[in-house]
């Protein structure tokens, strides 16, 4: 994944004192969850439409696996830990099925009013997978977010039939005589 880091991070890198938060972003089907490691909520323009959106605080999403990549093309994972999470998130989590929903995990640096320095470093992009989740006294989710290679190597559901093309596209005639076609011995070239 190339990354692109604009002067500004570069040199809050680089500082005496470095103010490093991470973002995140979890797109599920009935809404998006933006949460901060900060200890408060922050506000960033991701999608730079001039309207800034709510990272909200967790105050344990600081709990991110080390992030691998390396020259082979194989897929990698990440695991996002979050506790402190507040109910109406929890509720997002527990009525959705996250796998395979795309997900992003920014690297922030902040000034020293604490506001995000751009641009934020994308340090993971992939799609959610397994979610874990520890409901009690304090709750703690765990979700494991796939790079995009993880599909590679999985299989495709369907076949190539007259009866699932009709169960996905009603009316379309296009395998009709697939199984007519599959015994039919055929005679190539001069007889």
């Amino acid at each position: 994944m190339a990354r692109e880091i604009t002067a500004e991070t570069a040199a809050a890198a680089q500082a005496e004192v470095v103010r490093l938060v991470a973002l995140a972003r979890f797109d599920f089907d009935t809404g998006t969850l933006r949460c901060t490691s900060a200890p408060y909520d922050m506000l960033w323009d991701e999608l730079d439409t001039g309207e800034p959106e709510t990272f909200i605080t967790t105050l344990g999403l600081g709990k991110i696996s080390g992030v691998e990549e390396g020259a082979e093309q194989q897929a990698y994972s990440v695991t996002v830990s979050m506790s402190g999470i507040q109910a109406e998130s929890v509720s997002l989590v527990l009525s959705e099925n996250p796998q395979g929903r795309p997900a992003w995990i920014w690297a922030a640096f902040l000034d020293e009013q604490h506001r995000i320095i751009p641009d934020p470093v994308l340090v993971f992009a992939g799609r959610m997978d397994t979610l874990a989740l520890d409901y009690g006294d304090s709750s703690e989710v765990a979700l494991t977010i796939e790079s995009r290679l993880a599909d590679w190597g999985r299989t495709r559901g369907g076949r190539y039939t007259d009866a699932e093309q009709q169960s996905r596209c009603p009316g379309d005639r296009f395998f009709e005589f697939v199984a007519q076609a599959t015994d039919k011995e055929l005679t190539w070239g001069k007889a």
